[in-house]
């Protein structure tokens, strides 16, 4: 009953924006550009379903991770394993963690073992602007992009020298801190960004976790990050421009975790378990005009995910060390070329993944040579979009993935669209290559083969100045799911390619403007569902959704915001229900003078006991203050 009156609730906020869109006498939608197609296109432009979070929207953010951000928006759901640091993922449309491709600045990031990127430590402070690509996009962006891709770009720089600082604290001990500079000398621009976050945080796991095995410690598992963002470019000439751009973040993360000898019998979690974490992102990039409807773009650059993981042996007693290093090199160039009839994209992507560490894979690295087409035309209200990609994968062959998209506007401000991709996602080495451990009664399955996944998708969308509004029904059928089983005598598990999954549903949103008010919600209805067992997929839910309200007060900006999230399964047998939980929280800034704001927020304000994975904590009611100065 009660998610029954969420949802209601939530159904009335996004009929009452569509409403009022509908008494809109704006005459076009805001001139809002988007990459979702590889090239810059305004978002009326496009078939694709796609959310942009700006710099204001990040900054409101206060204390909270990107993962934390990212679950505010429409069709996504994460899931961490406790506060501050620890780790997070995201789901978009009901889809795996591990199906979500993150790109940094043109990069591809991620542990090439664990098989998703680390958002944990992505710094919000870095952070400029965030693009999602909802459903899949292998035709453009290659493996992994099943669900869809998060796009992130970090700070940029023109015109005079701005600086920027800003501090904050809060509950857990949470201190925040940053400080950087914008800005162009002649025809260099530069960026620089510093940050820090310390927090002592809250036991990862609850108290009432403990069980015949007891991972459970009573400590605090505090967090602490530093991260740095550089970016310089230099206009050569009129035509070109050569950029360099660096992301870096170094994290350490306490957290509860059970110890056990070799032969997996002999366990304690009377230890402080920490992970050391540095991400790395470098960069060259040439922009070149080539004629007045050719813009080539040449990029080099490698993403670096080095982890260390401490643990204790408690036979002998002695601290051990496990080490997961990937190193993706990556080169690619784009030729954007428009014609008469539209724009042409053009690619050669060449991948290089290694991984080494501690544990010896009897395979460390794999090549993938990529080819990518893509092609977007405007003839009157119609809208035609078609992308193509191969993929030659030095373990898995090739691979060939496409998409087609057709908009029409059939009236003025309104818009219908349907779409087909297909898509895959590559087994991480973990999943092929994992050495069997008795401890963990694990070990890889090097027969695996690439998950794959077939799209299909409608939509209709109303846009003026100020107010947008979308509904999206999407069906993604995944083949080759990648799922854990156990042999029910020795309990030894391994991966295997047994299961099919169906992800189906509907994602409502919209935004608007309301007298003095900024509203914005989203709502999602989805039947995330393995179709071989008929259960639902774990750690999602069959609806979820998010709520904004915004009002400006002179130099006073207040707000409320509401995440809700119906009943969870944590376990494949559907045994373990996680229940519907709503989360309430409160912001204002006050603007001073001379560039100078005070920002707060109240998070949890009622207090909300909840789960996003079973037995570990999520944080109480906390409160976090801070000031920001930006030069004008």
């Amino acid at each position: 009953m009660l998610a029954k009156m969420q949802i209601a609730a939530f159904v009335a906020i996004v009929t009452a924006v569509t409403v009022t869109a509908s008494l809109s006498a704006h005459a076009a939608a805001d001139a809002v550009f988007v990459t979702a197609t590889r090239f810059p296109s305004r978002v009326d432009a496009i078939v694709s379903d796609v959310t942009v979070i700006e710099k204001e929207e990040i900054q409101r953010a206060g204390q909270a991770s990107l993962a934390e951000l990212l679950q505010t928006q429409p069709g996504i759901e994460i899931v961490t394993n406790g506060g501050m640091g620890q780790p997070s993922g995201i789901s978009i449309r009901g889809a795996n963690v591990t199906q979500t491709l993150v790109i940094v600045d043109g990069l591809r990031i991620g542990s090439a073992t664990a098989g998703q990127a680390a958002l944990e430590h992505i710094s919000l402070a870095q952070i400029e602007r965030i693009e999602i690509l909802r459903g899949p996009a292998s035709s453009l962006y290659g493996a992994d992009a099943l669900g869809g891709v998060v796009q992130i770009f970090t700070h940029r720089g023109s015109g005079p020298p701005k600086a920027n600082v800003s501090f904050g604290y809060g509950t857990y001990g949470t201190a925040q801190a940053g400080a950087g500079v914008t800005g162009q000398s002649g025809d260099t621009r530069y960026a620089l960004q510093l940050g820090m976050i310390d927090s002592k945080g809250f036991s990862s796991l609850r108290p009432d976790s403990r069980a015949f095995i007891d991972p459970f410690n009573t400590d605090a598992d505090g967090y602490r990050n530093r991260s740095l963002n550089a970016w310089i470019s230099q206009r050569l000439n009129a035509d070109h421009e050569l950029g360099l751009n660096v992301l870096w973040s170094d994290a350490r993360v306490h957290f509860d975790g059970l110890n056990c000898d070799a032969t997996g019998f002999v366990c304690t979690s009377n230890y402080d378990n920490r992970v050391k974490q540095t991400l790395a992102n470098y960069a060259v990039n040439l922009r070149s005009r080539l004629s007045s409807s050719w813009l080539s773009t040449l990029r080099v650059g490698r993403a670096t995910d080095d982890y260390t993981n401490f643990s204790l042996d408690p036979v002998t007693p002695a601290e051990t060390q496990s080490v997961f290093r990937t190193d993706q090199d990556q080169v690619s160039w784009q030729n954007d070329i428009s014609m008469a009839a539209g724009r042409l994209m053009l690619a050669y992507e060449d991948t290089r993944q290694r991984v080494q560490g501690t544990t010896k894979f009897t395979a460390a690295s794999r090549d993938i040579r990529s080819f990518v087409a893509g092609y977007q035309g405007e003839f009157g209200p119609h809208i035609l979009q078609a992308s193509g990609r191969r993929d030659q994968n030095s373990q898995f062959g090739q691979r060939n993935s496409g998409s087609l998209g057709y908009g029409y506007q059939f009236a003025p401000r309104w818009r219908a669209g349907a779409s087909l991709g297909t898509a895959f996602r590559t087994p991480t080495f973990n999943d092929l290559y994992f050495p069997f451990d008795p401890a963990l009664f694990y070990g890889g399955n090097p027969a695996l083969k690439p998950e794959s996944a077939r799209n299909q998708e409608l939509s209709l969308r109303y846009e003026s100045t100020g107010m947008q509004v979308s509904a999206v029904y999407y069906r993604n059928k995944i083949s080759d799911l990648i799922t854990v089983q156990c042999d029910p005598v020795t309990f030894n598990c391994s991966v295997f390619n047994v299961n099919r999954a169906t992800l189906e549903g509907w994602t409502l949103s919209g935004a608007g403007d309301v007298g003095r008010w900024r509203l914005k919600a989203s709502l999602d209805l989805q039947d995330p569902r393995n179709d071989v067992t008929g259960r639902q997929l774990t750690r999602r839910a069959r609806e979820h959704g998010t709520a904004t309200a915004t009002r400006q007060f002179g130099v006073w900006q207040a707000g409320a915001e509401a995440l809700f999230s119906g009943a969870r399964f944590d376990n494949p047998a559907n045994t373990i229900r996680m229940k519907a939980y709503t989360v309430f929280n409160l912001f204002a800034n006050y603007r001073l003078s001379g560039g100078w704001s005070l920002f707060s927020r109240l998070n949890n304000v009622t207090n909300e006991k909840y789960e996003i994975s079973r037995n570990f904590a999520t944080p109480a009611t906390s409160v976090f203050i801070g000031v920001r100065y930006q030069q004008e």
